[in-house]
């Protein structure tokens, strides 16, 4: 698998790195060039890394060219009002921006999108299981609206360029 992880320097990405790279995989660990690298510090010697912004489309398709598989982990994980408009435009925007530039690039056969347990909510009780048929479309918490819409808008982007999707849903 020649993979490119996207956010490849956050709490998930990294792990994704490393899962990847323990797998025997050749990775392309896609950063912004503000980004803190620590996370992959204990693997920086064995992964390609590429310096790109999910919202900035043009930077997309160099990391994008002769990569199979595609996580795509980049996120602002807040829960600050003040940022909700760059937190919305991440999720929303530099999800599309990446599906896209993956589709161009004409290589891949499964996209993993990293979405979130928040998409489907908590539950009530211990006895009540929830699912990808529950929807929270009555939750304006900023960082849960952003994750659900952007899986949403995901699938459907995946679907017309004719992607192979699959969503994630971690838990903290």
């Amino acid at each position: 698998m020649k993979a490119v992880v996207t956010g490849a320097n956050g709490h998930i990405g990294s792990r994704i790195v490393r899962a990847l790279l323990d797998g025997g995989h050749d990775v392309r660990a896609m950063v912004r060039s503000s980004s803190d690298l620590r996370g992959l510090a204990p693997v920086r010697d064995r992964v390609d890394l590429a310096v790109a912004d999910v919202l900035d489309p043009p930077s997309l398709g160099p990391v994008m060219a002769g990569r199979t598989h595609l996580f795509h982990a980049a996120t602002l994980f807040s829960h600050d009002v003040e940022r909700s408009s760059e937190i919305t435009r991440t999720a929303m925007d530099g999800t599309e921006n990446v599906l896209r530039a993956a589709a161009r690039a004409g290589s891949f056969e499964r996209v993993v999108h990293t979405s979130s347990c928040a998409t489907v909510g908590n539950t009530r009780s211990a006895n009540e299981t929830r699912d990808e048929s529950d929807s929270l479309e009555d939750d304006d918490e900023v960082y849960r609206r952003a994750k659900t819409d952007s899986e949403s808008r995901a699938f459907g982007v995946a679907r017309e360029l004719g992607l192979d999707l699959v969503a994630v849903n971690p838990a903290v």
